[in-house]
């Protein structure tokens, strides 16, 4: 499996969530975007990449907070806001 850096993950979200706005727009159901924001939560669960960090800094809290941050994403999806 390749596995991105933060800023191919950060670019790859940023069409994602592009494309799924669009398609929401385009055909009228907000679940598309709603999608989107699960699919890029999903990118950050499953590969919790961080940019380059120059101090020294315990590297497994910061993948586990990645992996916070992801879940919360998902939820964002889960909650039906988009698609209200």
């Amino acid at each position: 499996m390749i596995k991105f850096t933060f800023k191919q993950q950060i670019i790859t979200t940023a069409i994602v969530l592009l494309g799924t706005f669009l398609l929401s727009i385009l055909l009228k159901q907000g679940i598309f975007f709603n999608l989107g924001w699960i699919v890029s939560g999903l990118m950050f669960v499953l590969n919790p990449v961080y940019p380059d960090l120059s101090v020294n800094a315990n590297l497994d809290n910061i993948e586990k907070s990645i992996r916070v941050v992801g879940i919360v994403l998902v939820a964002i999806g889960l909650s039906g806001f988009f698609g209200a």
